[in-house]
Formats: structure tokens, sequence, C-alpha cells
């Protein structure tokens, strides 16, 4: 089996996005932080969160625009169809336009004492060390299966 690049990248992306959202040091900590923010803190906090959210699923919308886009393309001039590539067009683009999308505001301008800065660190480098952690476990994963499934190893 030959390894593509694109799967490659597109379980490495999705693996960092999993490690995340299901790591419950990552919303214990968060869980912590919130608990340190007075009532307007915790309103500008969901308005953050809201509009990253935003941003997330915009990147989501024109990454599978994207992706279905190429689709038809492959299909109308008669191309060998990826799934991978599809795949990998969506999440990459996705994460594309978040980064790239302005953001209105930072929590970190909020803070107001050194115990809430400090809460906030630990959730920004939990999120940051399980991002990681999960993009190597994908790549790792991959990896491993894409040899496993091409026989004998060799290609």
């Amino acid at each position: 089996m030959t390894c593509y690049l694109s799967c490659f990248l597109a379980v490495a992306i999705i693996s960092s996005s999993i490690a995340i959202m299901i790591s419950t040091r990552a919303k214990l900590l968060t869980h912590q932080f919130v608990a340190t923010l007075d009532a307007d803190q915790r309103q500008t906090y969901a308005a953050i969160v809201q509009e990253r959210f935003r941003h997330y699923s915009l990147g989501a919308v024109v990454g599978l625009f994207l992706a279905l886009v190429y689709y038809m393309a492959t299909v109308s001039y008669r191309y060998e169809f990826s799934m991978c590539m599809f795949a990998f067009i969506v999440v990459m683009t996705q994460y594309v336009v978040y980064r790239l999308m302005p953001k209105s505001d930072w929590m970190v301008r909020h803070l107001k004492n050194e115990k809430q800065i400090a809460a906030w660190q630990d959730v920004y480098h939990i999120m940051t060390r399980q991002s990681h952690i999960g993009f190597l476990v994908g790549l790792v994963g991959y990896g491993i299966l894409a040899w496993g499934l091409g026989g004998d190893g060799k290609k």
C-alpha cells in the first residue's frame, strides 16, 4: 500500500482535534479556569468561545465546499477520486480559516489577577500539548497501519 501524504496528514490533523475534544485534563483545567472568573469575565469568555466556534464552523463549511469542488472535478475529468484528499482539504481548510480569521477579543486581556493568569496558562499549555500528542499519535498510527496493510512492508 502506498502511503499517501494526504491520508497521512488528514489522519494526523483529525487525531489532534480528537485528542483535544476527549481530553478530560483539558476539560478539568478549563472548568477550574472558568471558576476563577467573575460574572462579567464569564460572559466575555462565553462570547470569545462562541466567536471561535463560528470561525471553526466557517472553516468546516468552506473546507467542505472546496472538497466538493475537488470531488466534482475528479469525477468530471475522470481523475482518480481520493477520499483522503477530500478529508485533507476539509480539515486543512478548516485549520487555515480558523487561524487566519481575525479575532475580535482575547481572554488574556480580561484577566485581573495572577490566579486567573496561571489558570489560563494551564489551559493553554494542556490544549497545546494535547494537540501535539494527538498529531503525533495520528502520524504514527497511520504509518503503522499503512505499513501493516502494505503486506510485506517493502513498499
